[in-house]
């Protein structure tokens, strides 16, 4: 009888020993397969994307230059003459410029003319001068408030 016992004791132990490194394969498996799987993530995750080539920068368009034409102007008559004014707008008017309003200054002691433009447009300024110097003599040149819904104020002298 105690030979069976032994022969049974060896079986029951072979048959553990054969589950439990089945069960160790299994465990290890599933846990290769959990790490291939997050290491695919992960170099999805960190790999840069490599430009092509053969694949080239867009080029920015090109930057409009501002015109006299784009402008809106602002003449008011400082000296009081008739058609100070109407004088300067036809000066502009030469130029294609079509955003002209003219007015009266708050008084009629300019001497000299006085342009006021917007720190944007600074860049038309010589234009600017330019075409009023042909017919008056220019005071000063200063910046415009950039609240101002114009982009040039002149002031016209005598």
């Amino acid at each position: 009888m105690s030979h069976n016992r032994s022969q049974s004791s060896g079986s029951f132990i072979q048959q553990n020993f054969l589950g439990v490194i089945g069960c160790v394969i299994i465990i290890g498996t599933v846990a290769f397969i959990i790490n291939q799987e997050m290491r695919l993530k992960s170099d999805k995750m960190s790999s840069p994307i490599s430009p092509s080539s053969n694949i080239s920068p867009t080029p920015l368009p090109p930057t409009p230059s501002i015109t006299l034409s784009d402008l809106s102007f602002e003449v008011l008559n400082g000296s009081g003459i008739e058609g100070q004014a109407g004088k300067v707008a036809d000066l502009l008017k030469e130029k294609n410029v079509t955003k002209i309003t003219t007015d009266n200054a708050d008084n009629y002691n300019y001497v000299k003319t006085i342009i006021r433009i917007k720190k944007e447009y600074e860049s038309l300024k010589p234009e600017i001068e330019s075409l009023i110097k042909s017919k008056f003599e220019i005071d000063t040149t200063e910046v415009l408030d950039s609240g101002s819904p114009i982009g040039v104020q002149i002031v016209v002298g005598t």
